[in-house]
């Protein structure tokens, strides 16, 4: 996308600034997101929603979690409010309406993945999810279900292993037995929430011995289980056993335990859901083609995702 296509002083102007040092794409993905710098080396995030991507009703919901959790004390990236108090931009890019919204810029490094940071990220995970517990929101988003987490990512799939049917029938399979052991459960006993959605470590960052939460976009309400599973699943190289990744894992729990009690129910389905999760990130690839092209979707990516399925379903779903 060219940068001259949106006009940033404009946009930044309804906050009371008028001038604008520097505006640079840094993350082109799900949304566009762009520093911004004015004057005094002031930075800011400026996230630019893809139309077809999220609704209206959909961002505002993100939005006001946020919200609520910045009024909770909680360490993330914030909406920065407008003049007028409103949180929303109405851009045009390339002639498309699109939303944009002004983000507080979170300092710091990126997340490294090692024992004793695994344990603070579990207490901010746990921190997140007892802070929403009484979050309420009168717009409407969607449920991180079966339907959001199987269903679709299997119906975007399908048409890309024409030339390999065995691998299909194999992801097809796998999916139905997973919504069968989830569906064997009492859900009505699984913790259920507000999630994140994408715990993984490029999501946060450390700074003055503080983690700081950021990019809410697949945030819904789900099971937490899935949540955690989350992190599990980004921090395993391969679905083979592994200590190191083990200990990570625990540290994490060991976190997260001291801040939130984790029932068993939950802490057991944490296996299927990592399952689940890679067949929901299979779909999220294939789903946005129009973003990220579709070259590297070949033979080679189905080779390391489907053996990823297949050695974490031998190891630890048996």
């Amino acid at each position: 996308m060219a940068l001259e296509k949106i006009d940033v002083s404009k946009i930044m102007a309804n906050y009371g600034f008028h001038e604008v040092n520097e505006f640079q794409l840094i993350s082109q993905g799900l949304n566009d997101t762009y520093l911004v710098s004015i004057k005094n080396d002031n930075q800011f995030i400026l996230r630019v929603y893809r139309p077809k991507w999220r609704n209206v009703n959909e961002i505002n919901f993100e939005l006001e979690l946020l919200m609520h959790l910045q009024r909770k004390g909680f360490s993330l990236s914030t909406p920065i409010s407008k003049k007028d108090g409103t949180l929303i931009n109405e851009v045009i890019v390339n002639g498309i309406n699109r939303i944009a919204v002004l983000f507080t810029f979170v300092p710091g490094e990126p997340f490294l993945v090692n024992e004793e940071n695994s344990y603070l990220f579990g207490r901010k995970v746990a921190q997140f999810h007892t802070l929403t517990e009484d979050f309420q929101s009168k717009y409407d988003r969607f449920d991180i279900d079966l339907e959001h987490l199987i269903d679709r990512p299997l119906i975007t799939i399908k048409p890309f292993l024409k030339q390999r049917p065995s691998d299909w029938i194999y992801l097809k399979t796998l999916g139905e037995k997973l919504k069968e052991q989830v569906l064997k459960l009492s859900l009505n006993h699984l913790d259920w929430g507000i999630c994140h959605g994408d715990l993984g470590n490029g999501n946060v960052h450390f700074y003055q011995k503080n983690l700081t939460f950021f990019d809410f976009d697949c945030c819904g309400v789900g099971w937490r289980g899935y949540d955690i599973a989350v992190y599990r699943w980004d921090t395993k190289k391969s679905g083979e056993p592994n200590s190191e990744e083990d200990k990570i894992w625990e540290a994490f729990l060991k976190g997260y335990k001291e801040i939130k009690h984790l029932r068993a129910i939950d802490l057991n389905i944490v296996p299927l859901f990592v399952s689940i999760r890679q067949l929901w990130w299979m779909g999220l690839h294939m789903g946005n083609g129009d973003v990220w092209g579709l070259d590297w979707i070949n033979d080679d990516y189905f080779d390391r995702t489907i053996q990823f399925l297949r050695e974490w379903e031998s190891n630890y779903l048996v």
